[in-house]
């Protein structure tokens, strides 16, 4: 169902959704309220409504004497999670508009829950699932703020995995960056050939397999397909010689089949970028943080040169 509520800078009035309240604007209330309205994030859910009806009704006769101390506290937390282009503002006298046009849906929603529960607990000790009433700002016409209902369980679900897309594309950021900055990162020679630690010189060569859509018959990427050979004999090392190498061999034969695999899509390509690429990845390299780190460096700087993404193919 839809809560309607009803801002009134200068007299009290009646809402659909509780008794009379008393309203304070400091700016004037349209000015207030053509501020949350260009903020850009009303369309897109980023501007909630908490409502402090739960806070009054509890505290009853005693709510004229404390809701100020309720105001500061609440401001006060607000003020220390909005971020740089948040902002607030009470509408009535247990109303408050927050809009948050840094956040995503639910991270906005979620914020707002999580600020009014604490709220509740540090004046009741208990924050009860029907006092968090949180409400999405859907449009304001003049005086009226027209709202949603939040679900506090799918905003919190919502916002955890907002919460980990942030995480997860910040920290590919933060790969690519340091990917960008070592101009040899993928340059063949740096890893192949080199001396192994059994003693012989080995060289890694890698060739472009097509990988195709068996409805369509469409290549949709290429898998790097790597032989480990032995430089003084020209024949390609067996599976248990490459098993025997040792951690640092690994992560120098995968960081050599990606740069040549990179070079030789850049080389063979038809001129189209690739939808996708499948990288054959050593298990030994991934088991040790280095390791992790080398390929993130690696991956993030292949990722460019496809147009869907990268895949490790552990082996």
């Amino acid at each position: 169902m839809r809560a309607r509520a009803v801002l009134q800078a200068d007299r009290e009035t009646a809402r659909p959704i509780g008794g009379p309240v008393t309203s304070r604007a400091t700016t004037g209330p349209a000015e207030a309220l053509d501020r949350f309205q260009s903020v850009g994030g009303l369309n897109k859910g980023l501007v909630n409504l908490i409502c402090l009806d739960a806070v009054a009704e509890r505290m009853a006769e005693t709510w004229q004497g404390r809701r100020e101390a309720v105001y500061d506290i609440l401001e006060g937390a607000l003020e220390r999670r909005l971020g740089e282009h948040g902002f607030h503002l009470r509408v009535s006298e247990t109303d408050y508009l927050v809009a948050l046009p840094d956040l995503g849906l639910f991270s906005a929603q979620t914020l707002c829950l999580r600020t009014l529960g604490e709220l509740l607990k540090h004046f009741f000790g208990v924050a009860v699932p029907s006092d968090l009433r949180v409400r999405q700002v859907r449009q304001i016409e003049g005086r009226e703020i027209l709202a949603l209902p939040v679900n506090p369980v799918s905003a919190m679900e919502g916002g955890a995995q907002e919460a980990r897309d942030v995480e997860t594309a910040a920290r590919l950021a933060a790969y690519q960056a340091e990917a960008d900055a070592d101009p040899t990162l993928l340059a063949a020679e740096r890893w192949s050939p080199f001396v192994g630690s059994h003693g012989r010189r080995v060289r890694v060569s890698c060739n472009l397999e097509p990988v195709l859509e068996l409805r369509g018959n469409s290549r949709i990427g290429y898998r790097l397909n790597r032989r480990v050979i032995d430089v003084d004999s020209g024949g390609p090392l067996s599976p248990r010689e490459v098993a025997n190498l040792s951690r640092g061999d690994h992560l120098r034969i995968d960081m050599a089949t990606i740069s040549r695999g990179m070079a030789r899509l850049e080389a063979e390509g038809d001129g189209e970028q690739a939808l996708s690429l499948i990288i054959p990845v050593s298990y030994y390299t991934l088991s040790h943080q280095e390791g992790r780190r080398m390929l993130s460096h690696a991956f993030a700087r292949a990722r460019k040169a496809v147009m869907k993404g990268v895949l490790c193919d552990v082996c």
